[in-house]
């Protein structure tokens, strides 16, 4: 049976909601961060990502297209 220490912590990027520009980022626990750019929020969510990594945790990024689906970022 898995533990669910043993799944990894997922970090969401959302693409905006129409007619919006906001990139949000949602981070464990729910805690939520807006940004301009594209850049900016996945820039973010790597460096959140690589601090969590570091703390023992296996973590995925997730970026959301305009279709809906989800790619993984690599760090």
């Amino acid at each position: 049976m898995m533990d669910i220490s043993d799944r990894p912590l997922r970090i969401f990027v959302f693409f905006p909601p129409i007619n919006e520009r906001t990139w949000t980022v949602l981070l464990p626990g729910a805690h939520k961060h807006l940004f301009r750019t594209e850049g900016l929020a996945v820039e973010f969510a790597l460096n959140q990502a690589a601090a969590m990594k570091g703390r023992g945790r296996a973590v995925q990024v997730l970026k959301e297209r305009i279709s809906g689906s989800w790619i993984p970022v690599h760090f």
